[in-house]
């Protein structure tokens, strides 16, 4: 059965989660639908989440694809493709027939999640299977065991794979790319960890290590304890975000990067939110993987991925559309700056949840709607809430220099107005005074000229 609901609940604060409105279907024309074969959308779709597509399922996934062509494209296709058995798909492009390999890597993980890079490389290079060379078990098997380890990221995006520098060029680690973003605890391990379950380099890698894994009773218990972590909106806009904090926004791959803040002051967002809410279903590969990660965790919490998701959609939300100048940010910097590298086209939910779609003369965009004033980290970010938290810290922290600054400083909209209500009365009270002066001024240079006009009258000499 499929879970992914659409969350229009009072207890979310106005934080509605992001669903897919018939009037978006538009939005994905930028998206060359045919650079995909159907058939492979349906099987691509289904190995990710766990069902069957509708039918116009598939556009959810429709970004992705796009990001998945480019990066086997870009880098990976010619390295690899010598690995596939020479009657795989051999009368398919290049392209497809390494997307019809990921999918039949994914389709071993989802039926055995505790299976390891080395079972799935001897699986696909069986016989029976055909789908890797023979020589993948021996003589290209460190290739093949890294062919792996690259499949398994651009499945889940938990983190985004190094590729091989080139063909002949041997294979020292499993390596992520990590940019100037590193949010991970280590970043490379040797090949000798693909004896074991894939859930162990991703638990090594540390992909969610500052996450809260609660117990949804846990989750509710917050709720009603006198202890809160107030989140305010008006600290968390893109707007204040770049101008005040200085931050520079950074569209990433990777899902654990989202809402990481490096120490060299850039922000990392997920440019690929459409993803996320495709797998909000209890049966996506990612929940299926997360639940053998996390199923022996020492706090004796679960990750729900489907919460993750839902979290995530609402922080694009709380950081975009929140104001009129941080959906203009969107608009004129961002959207370009999130399609640059592997997408070539914005994500059509990251254009709803940015405010992209509101018209600049509609009631959000005039500002009458009253602000969100807090929420409640521990209870509505119960996972991301530690980002969040660090992130508002930063920005408390951050003092403004300069009028322009000042002006663009709306952090505390009473401390703001009440600043420019004073500068403005003042500077309305000096001028009075100064126009007051002048005319006094005006006065007695006129009175003089006429009492010396008077004084050189001949009748008074």
């Amino acid at each position: 059965m499929r879970s992914q609901q659409t969350d229009m609940s009072p207890n979310r604060v106005g934080l509605v989660l992001a669903y897919v409105p018939p009037e978006l279907e538009s939005a994905n024309e930028g998206y060359p639908q045919g650079l995909v074969p159907q058939e492979l959308q349906h099987a691509i779709y289904e190995v990710l989440v766990g069902e069957s597509p509708g039918s116009s399922d598939t556009h959810n996934i429709r970004p992705y694809l796009n990001h998945l062509t480019a990066e086997l494209i870009s880098k990976s296709a010619n390295v690899f493709l010598g690995l596939l058995h020479s009657e795989f798909k051999k009368y398919c492009p290049p392209t497809e027939r390494m997307m019809w390999a990921i999918v039949g890597s994914a389709s071993l993980l989802r039926s055995d999640a505790t299976t390891s890079i080395d079972g799935i490389v001897g699986k696909l290079a069986d016989p029976d299977n055909a789908t890797l060379a023979p020589s993948c078990t021996d003589g290209n098997l460190v290739l093949a065991r890294y062919f792996i380890f690259c499949v398994e990221g651009w499945i889940t995006l938990l983190y985004r794979p190094l590729p091989p520098q080139g063909e002949g060029v041997p294979c020292q680690n499993f390596q992520i790319d990590y940019g100037r973003h590193n949010a991970f605890q280590v970043t490379a391990q040797p090949l000798s960890q693909s004896s074991r379950p894939l859930q162990e380099l991703l638990s090594v890698f540390g992909v969610f290590a500052d996450l809260d894994f609660s117990t949804s009773a846990e989750i509710e218990d917050r709720g009603k304890t006198d202890v809160s972590q107030p989140l305010f909106p008006s600290l968390l806009d893109a707007s204040i975000l770049t101008t005040i904090g200085g931050l520079e926004i950074c569209w990433v791959d990777s899902i654990s990067l989202h809402l990481h803040l490096t120490p060299s002051k850039q922000l990392c967002l997920f440019r690929m939110p459409s993803f996320l809410h495709a797998l909000r279903t209890d049966d996506s590969i990612l929940q299926v993987i997360l639940n053998r990660l996390y199923e022996e965790d020492d706090t004796g919490g679960s990750l729900n991925f489907a919460q993750l998701a839902g979290e995530a959609i609402q922080s694009y939300r709380l950081i975009f559309d929140n104001s009129v100048k941080s959906r203009a940010l969107y608009r004129s910097r961002e959207r370009r700056k999130s399609k640059s590298g592997s997408l070539g086209s914005a994500d059509w939910l990251l254009d709803d949840l940015c405010g992209y779609n509101v018209s600049r003369f509609s009631f959000r965009s005039l500002s009458f709607a009253t602000p969100l004033a807090s929420v409640d980290a521990s209870v509505h970010f119960p996972m991301l809430g530690r980002r969040l938290m660090r992130l508002q810290r930063f920005i408390e922290s951050r003092q403004a220099r300069g009028l322009r600054a000042l002006y663009n400083d709306q952090r505390n909209s009473y401390q703001w107005w009440t600043f420019w209500a004073v500068i403005w009365i003042g500077a309305v009270s000096l001028l009075l005074s100064f126009t007051q002066t002048a005319l006094a001024a005006v006065q007695v240079a006129y009175a003089i000229k006429s009492y010396s006009g008077d004084c050189n009258c001949p009748g008074n000499s």
